[in-house]
């Protein structure tokens, strides 16, 4: 607590003499010496964007009708480019953008300085406004709901003011302390680090409402939406029925992913379909064209033969015939296999669904426990892949925190199970001709394995539970009683599988909004981590170009002249026959 105040107070005084973002950079390169040479080299980046796009700076004809509120609350370079971008697109549309951000972010208010941004708020300085008689009632209201809480689902319903404070918290703890469980039994973990985010997200809540009063934006623009940071302005704007426009990275390298939230939507995975765009594609024809655009998209998900966000997690993996993969994991022939496919148990842990476990380290060890007890089938555990870049990127631990949670929990697997581990060589896709049965949360692999006939059994709610084609646990003993009998279940029939492979089709293909203007350029000369890894081409060079850009214009028009959740931009080819008939009708 003392330490907490102290540090609050010396950022208060650093701020008010123009300090704290040289100290934020000093403190950061006395600890990773590397990140000196990042800050110059971010430096130049930057006046050569600003040199290269000048234009982006022109005062727009149109006089601002309103505004929009761009979160840029992190120091993310390609962030801010792709938002300054955004953002100029939609002020020749009559929207000002305003950028809320923290006075230490100097490298992205560069950015969006070059794309013309002069109106600035620092949401540190709303922070440290709050009134002392209202931070001591939070801390006192923090502790007091920490205690209430008999376990992580209970704090994960933690509201305030309509805020979810402890999904926020939970995330967050779970992000900076590497570890895949909340254990409220650790007083450690409870009094300093939960207590100190729930009441950090409850100080946010206030900050957002006074932040959203006073801009009135009529819509908000997001990268973030479920850390510590970004959440309460995320619930709040939903709660005054603001129009949050949220976007993130697709599959594809010149692609992102567009969603437009509602209250009864907040906790939903961006990469997904709303219940209307499902509705409208499941009925659409399937050609022997999508068919094949469809094979087309595994290929490129797991050959190196396409995009580079979707390969890198196979870099240096093989795709081996199924016999050899059998004798690489050593697995009895004469048994059907298993496939656990572990999430990345500290990242973005508690953002969606509801979960019939406490999270997913809890899901990975009571499914371990029940994979020991049924030696009918193999039972092979992969651990995420991703593990490899994190561990660079993000200087994670090396070692996943899922071991340290079988080794700590379950204790030595026995025969029929085996390990994969992240760095392991043999390519997911590898695996897919040997794999019987699929178990997964509600990661993406559940909808890749049913394109296959191959049954996936779930543990929570997701993008795609309870659309038909999965085998969803409505409750944990349901679960639990499902992996005792797993080898008695039938494979898909052909109509779950042909449902599958309509909503991978309309996921992959359809959903990401694909930009011709710009594309993202990511860095083989720069190690993971440093802030130019994720580079950024953009192909206009006027305003007339970027007025007239069909690709811009679609996500402008989508952002301010439709309520439309998913951007589906890609889909009007398929949808069209529909509207013809619509409109005859």
């Amino acid at each position: 607590m003392i330490a907490t105040v102290l540090r609050r107070r010396t950022a208060g005084v650093l701020a008010r003499l123009g300090l704290l973002s040289w100290c934020t950079a000093l403190l950061r390169g006395i600890r990773h010496p590397a990140t000196l040479g990042w800050e110059l080299a971010v430096w130049r980046d930057a006046r050569r964007f600003r040199r290269r796009h000048a234009f982006l700076r022109a005062a727009p004809r149109v006089a601002p009708a309103g505004r929009v509120l761009i979160l840029a609350l992190d120091d993310g370079c390609l962030k801010a480019k792709i938002e300054g971008v955004l953002g100029k697109v939609l002020q020749l549309r009559g929207l000002e953008p305003v950028v809320v951000t923290y006075r230490w972010c100097r490298q992205a208010v560069r950015y969006y300085r070059g794309c013309g941004v002069s109106h600035f708020v620092f949401f540190d300085d709303d922070l440290r406004a709050l009134p002392k008689e209202t931070a001591r009632m939070i801390e006192e209201e923090a502790a007091a709901r920490l205690a209430e809480a008999a376990d992580v689902q209970a704090l994960k319903a933690l509201a305030y003011r309509g805020v979810h404070v402890g999904r926020a918290a939970l995330s967050t703890v779970t992000r900076t302390l590497f570890r895949g469980r909340v254990d409220l039994a650790d007083r450690h973990v409870r009094d300093t680090h939960l207590r100190r985010w729930i009441a950090e997200t409850m100080r946010r809540v206030h900050a957002a409402e006074r932040l959203l009063d006073r801009v009135r934006p009529a819509a908000i623009l997001l990268n973030e939406k479920g850390y510590v940071a970004e959440a309460p302005i995320f619930e709040a704007a939903l709660e005054r029925g603001l129009n949050p426009l949220y976007w993130c990275h697709a599959h594809r390298d010149d692609a992102l992913v567009l969603k437009r939230y509602a209250p009864m939507t907040r906790h939903l995975q961006a990469f997904s379909l709303s219940t209307e765009s499902w509705e409208r594609l499941r009925q659409a024809p399937w050609t022997a064209t999508q068919e094949q655009e469809l094979a087309d998209e595994f290929r490129a998900r797991y050959e190196d033969v396409s995009w580079w966000l979707t390969r890198r997690y196979q870099a240096g993996k093989q795709l081996k015939p199924p016999e050899a993969v059998r004798r690489q994991l050593a697995v009895d022939p004469a048994k059907p296999t298993a496939v656990i496919f572990s999430h990345l148990t500290w990242d973005a842990s508690f953002f969606h669904g509801e979960d019939l476990f406490e999270d997913y380290e809890d899901w990975l060890v009571h499914t371990l426990r029940g994979a020991c007890a049924n030696p009918a089938l193999n039972w092979v555990v992969k651990l995420h892949p991703v593990h490899v870049y994190k561990s660079k990127a993000e200087r994670a631990p090396a070692e996943p925190s899922e071991l340290a949670a079988i080794r700590r929990r379950v204790g030595p697997l026995p025969a029929h199970i085996r390990l994969l581990l992240p760095d392991t060589d043999l390519n997911t896709f590898a695996l897919f001709p040997i794999t019987d049965y699929c178990l997964t949360v509600r990661g993406t692999i559940g909808i890749e394995m049913a394109c296959f006939g191959i049954p996936v059994l779930t543990a929570g709610t997701g993008r795609y539970a309870g659309l038909g084609f999965t085998v969803d646990a409505v409750t944990r003993a349901d679960y639990l009683a499902t992996l005792a009998r797993l080898h008695q279940l039938p494979r898909l029939t052909p109509e779950q599988t042909l449902l599958a492979k309509r909503y991978a089709h309309a996921l992959f293909r359809l959903r990401p909004a694909r930009f011709t203007s710009f594309r993202t350029v990511f860095g083989e000369r720069v190690p993971p981590g440093h802030p130019l890894y994720w580079g950024f081409d953009l192909s206009v060079r006027s305003l007339e170009e970027l007025s007239a850009a069909p690709d811009l214009q679609a996500f402008a028009d989508w952002a301010l002249n439709s309520r439309a959740e998913d951007f589906l931009e890609a889909a009007a080819e398929v949808l069209q026959p529909f509207a013809e008939a619509e409109a005859v009708q």
